[in-house]
């Protein structure tokens, strides 16, 4: 539901998207933490909730603008190949910090080489300065339906193994973690 962050379904799972300078400012890999926190959590609520068969690739992208010495910068990033990785590296700790177990991620990046949209004005780079989540796995779709219980969004994971059941916390309270579903085995 957030304006910075579209969920796309595909074939084998799910694809987020964290758009543009809401997560990142221009040629910067570090996370905008004050504004994403929750954002941020609740996709670690999804990711620690995923069946074990299943992955996060977290792919970092930029967008064509030169960076690194030759650019006049302080030359402490190279090229776009880095910035991008060190993109998706900085979304990788922050979902670990909240609780998504290591062996579950994977850190890539792209560069400005899977654009969005043409990098013809500054609104199109800004869409292609991105970090897109594919959560995908063996053994069948991954299925997800949200629901309200007692003022939390509650959401049921269903795939390889047993549904799970993930609640999100009620305005101004930590993220819950991963439950069973009641009547359901826990993994």
């Amino acid at each position: 539901q957030a304006k910075n962050v579209a969920v796309n379904e595909t074939e084998t799972g799910y694809h987020l998207v964290l758009t543009g300078d809401a997560f990142f400012e221009p040629g910067q890999w570090k996370l905008n933490m004050e504004k994403n926190r929750e954002i941020l959590q609740l996709i670690a609520l999804v990711g620690d909730a995923i069946p074990a068969s299943y992955r996060m690739e977290v792919v970092g992208n930029t967008d064509n603008t030169p960076v690194g010495p030759d650019s006049g910068g302080a030359g402490v990033i190279e090229s776009n190949w880095e910035l991008s990785t060190l993109r998706a590296a900085s979304v990788v700790t922050a979902l670990q910090r909240y609780g998504v177990k290591p062996e579950k991620m994977k850190a890539t990046g792209r560069a400005e080489f899977n654009p969005m949209v043409p990098n013809l004005n500054n609104e199109n780079r800004a869409q292609n300065r991105r970090v897109d989540i594919f959560i995908t796995g063996e053994g069948g779709k991954l299925n997800a339906t949200v629901e309200s219980e007692s003022g939390k969004q509650v959401r049921m994971l269903s795939g390889a193994s047993s549904p799970v059941k993930v609640e999100a916390a009620a305005e101004g309270e930590a993220a819950a973690e991963a439950a069973p579903a009641e009547g359901e085995g826990g993994h």
